[in-house]
């Protein structure tokens, strides 16, 4: 069964998938964010958000989800835990590491600014990995975090 397409856009689905988990995996620790449907080939899922360097500030926090892939019921929750790991770490990040980021971007250090956000192929930090991992030992979910 394909559970998105351009014709069945199941973003409610998603919205209560996110509701779900979030009260079932972190304790309603994440506040809700948009969960955004996608055409993208090249990716299941991503945690995005916007930066604005004048105010120095991170904001517009989103999952964006794939219609293009044709996932099982298990490969899309398991995208979506992946995501919210995301989320997580970026609601752990501190206004003392968000500055440190920004100064380095000040400095056109983009890859430290990346580093320090937790961005790009940054994501898969140790912090998201642990929280995967406890994720996966508490409630037997699976996520291979070996290809991260």
């Amino acid at each position: 069964m394909i559970l998105f397409s351009k014709q069945f856009n199941n973003t409610d689905y998603l919205k209560h998938l996110f509701k779900s988990y979030n009260c079932m995996f972190f304790d309603n620790s994440l506040p809700e964010i948009p969960v955004i449907i996608i055409d993208s080939n090249t990716l299941n899922g991503s945690f995005k958000f916007d930066y604005d360097d004048k105010y120095r500030i991170l904001k517009n926090p989103r999952i964006e989800i794939s219609f293009s892939n044709q996932y099982t019921y298990n490969e899309l929750e398991n995208t979506m835990i992946h995501e919210m790991a995301h989320y997580k770490v970026f609601l752990n990040l501190t206004s003392e590491t968000i500055s440190k980021a920004f100064d380095a971007y000040d400095n056109n250090d983009i890859e430290t600014f990346k580093i320090l956000l937790a961005m790009d192929k940054y994501g898969h930090s140790d912090s998201w990995k642990s929280i995967i991992n406890e994720l996966n030992h508490k409630y037997n979910i699976k996520i291979d975090i070996r290809k991260y």
